[in-house]
């Protein structure tokens, strides 16, 4: 880029500064999308909304493909925030008569782990857009609509 180790020191502290700053700015911005999607009232359509969204995310034009969380070890800590933000959503469903059990709501959760962990890692291998949808279609077959739960 062109920008001096002194440059960078004066404007953020050290790397290490710019780089926090950096994954601050990153997670706002997936933050705002978490609040949005699971927001939604009827739990199913909270998670197919977020797999969608994610799925945008990972193959959006203006970064790297992926997700800059999901990919990098450090992050790990920001990880389980994530997880546990979803895991409380789909408890609360159970609340609502939505989902069955805990036992149900936080088997679910793992497997929503791992179908945004492969989103991500299909997104930074080049795999298209339209192929990570209809994947994440699939993944929702996997949801019973004729019964409360997946």
């Amino acid at each position: 880029m062109g920008v001096a180790p002194p440059s960078i020191d004066a404007a953020f502290g050290d790397k290490r500064s710019l780089y926090d700053q950096a994954v601050a700015l990153y997670t706002a911005r997936l933050d705002e999308g978490l609040d949005r999607d699971l927001g939604e009232p009827v739990v199913r359509d909270a998670v197919e909304r977020l797999l969608h969204s994610a799925v945008d995310h990972f193959t959006a034009d203006d970064h790297p493909p992926g997700c800059l969380v999901m990919g990098e070890p450090m992050l790990a800590p920001r990880r389980v925030i994530t997880r546990d933000r979803i895991r409380d959503r789909l408890r609360h469903a159970v609340d609502d008569g939505e989902l069955p059990s805990v036992a149900e709501a936080d088997a679910l959760s793992t497997y929503l782990d791992t179908v945004l962990t492969g989103l991500a890692a299909q997104a930074r291998d080049g795999v298209s857009r339209d192929r990570l949808r209809r994947s994440v279609d699939v993944a929702m077959r996997a949801w019973r609509t004729d019964e409360p739960g997946p």
